[in-house]
């Protein structure tokens, strides 16, 4: 572990060193170099990048409807996080952009898959029976 000034702990705010505190990063413990990401409220290093792709894909490659807004909204991600995790999250976004380049250049991803027609089904989508619907449209505008 790296050590930390004692004037860098000083000029921490207040509120800062409250909320490492409260994390159980004492001074002595700051000073000795103690990791500070549970304390910031991350996760693992794994976990910040695994979400830097999630936002990155989900930026690029999430289909938009005719008034150019997102068919895959902030609320249905959030939805889909707390239902589904954050792998399967990831996992879908990244057969989007696999789905979406296959079908620019003029392939059929999933033609003869039944169950992928029965999971991306918009009828269903638009009945409210299948929120996560949209996670299978890769017929996507990339930007």
């Amino acid at each position: 572990m790296a050590h930390r000034s004692a004037q860098r702990w000083r000029e921490l705010s207040p509120s800062y060193r409250q909320r490492l505190e409260r994390s159980g990063i004492t001074r002595q413990r700051y000073l000795a170099g103690e990791p500070l990401q549970k304390a910031r409220g991350h996760r693992s290093r794994e976990h910040e990048q695994q979400q830097r792709r999630v936002r990155y894909l989900y930026e690029k490659f999430t289909k938009r409807d005719i008034l150019d807004q997102r068919i895959i909204t902030p609320e249905l991600l959030r939805l889909a996080r707390a239902e589904k995790g954050d792998r399967w999250v990831l996992d879908r976004l990244e057969a989007l952009k696999r789905d979406a380049t296959a079908s620019d250049r003029g392939e059929t991803p999933h033609a003869e898959d039944t169950d992928y027609r029965r999971r991306a089904n918009k009828s269903a989508y638009e009945r409210g029976e299948n929120p996560f619907a949209p996670f299978y449209w890769y017929h996507i505008q990339s930007r």
